[in-house]
């Protein structure tokens, strides 16, 4: 009788530490598309943002010529400080990005951890659970 209590003890804990495995491989998985997606979408919102910027100071170059300014003096100033306020603008969104997708890639990772944690609590749990099964006095004498 021991010996069916045994397999089953150590096949359940074969099941569960299965599935906990598995469980983490597709959260981790699953953690890395979605920074994956994250980087494309990171990517297009940056190409909106310079093409309206390009359209932008297109309009401002066009408005400046069309009143019969130059490319020189104040309004080449301001031009010049916008643009680097906008790059700037551009570094901090683009870090910002690069944060939200190594959180997520960490949140993975953590996951798995937490898995290979539980998991191995579980078969310490089973093993604790056999030793006690296989030290009570048994039915068969």
């Amino acid at each position: 009788m021991s010996f069916i209590i045994t397999a089953a003890i150590v096949a359940s804990t074969a099941v569960t530490v299965y599935g906990q495995q598995e469980g983490a491989k597709a959260e981790q998985e699953s953690m890395k598309r979605r920074a994956e997606e994250e980087k494309i979408a990171a990517q297009a919102r940056a190409l909106e943002r310079q093409q309206e910027l390009g359209r932008v100071l297109a309009a401002n170059n066009a408005s400046m010529a069309a009143d019969g300014q130059s490319g020189e003096g104040t309004p080449a100033s301001i031009a010049l400080t916008s643009a680097k306020n906008i790059g700037s603008s551009e570094q901090t969104l683009a870090l910002s990005s690069r944060l939200r997708q190594a959180q997520m890639r960490r949140q993975g990772s953590l996951a798995r951890t937490n898995a290979n944690l539980s998991s191995l609590s579980t078969v310490a749990s089973s093993s604790i659970a056999i030793a006690r099964q296989s030290k009570e006095p048994s039915d068969e004498t």
